[in-house]
């Protein structure tokens, strides 16, 4: 496979940087929602922990059915798909076995979505992101693990500007 040129390097590095925090921080979030969670006493706390445990046992599914380790997919962080909204998504695309996928805002669901592309032998998948930098950084995810799809950036234009 070729590699891909980074379209701005400047980008690139402030949406790596971006990621790289957020990725940081979601290691911190259980801890945070544990906290949280004390706020309604012991019982709040151990529901937290509760709700947590479920997450990652969700994602610990997801990446077995991709048939991935936790390393290959990135933490999901606020911005990103919810484990149960990317299982529901590799869900129906394995199932409905689509030849052509458009999804706007790339990602950790470019990935799922693409994954799952490839385990039905193919198919296409155009997602678009406003980001140039994130669109540059799920280019690279994409290609790190041998997935296929294009990732177009393009600008979000406020529709009544255009009237």
């Amino acid at each position: 496979m070729r590699a891909r040129a980074v379209q701005n390097p400047y980008r690139y590095a402030v949406a790596l940087t971006l990621n790289r925090a957020a990725e940081l921080a979601v290691r911190l979030l259980p801890f945070w929602r544990g906290l949280r969670g004390l706020g309604d006493g012991l019982d709040g706390w151990r529901a937290a922990r509760a709700a947590e445990s479920a997450r990652e046992a969700q994602l610990d599914a997801l990446v077995a059915r991709l048939g991935w380790t936790r390393e290959a997919l990135p933490a999901p962080d606020g911005w990103a798909g919810t484990p149960e909204l990317l299982t529901t998504v590799a869900e129906e695309a394995l199932a409905l076995r689509p030849r052509l996928v458009v999804e706007f805002g790339s990602g950790l669901s470019t990935l799922v979505i693409a994954r799952a592309l490839q385990m039905n032998g193919g198919g296409r998948l155009i997602s678009f992101d406003h980001n140039p930098g994130f669109a540059d950084l799920t280019r690279s995810r994409l290609e790190a693990l041998g997935l296929d799809a294009e990732v177009r950036a393009v600008e979000l234009v406020d529709a009544a500007l255009r009237e």
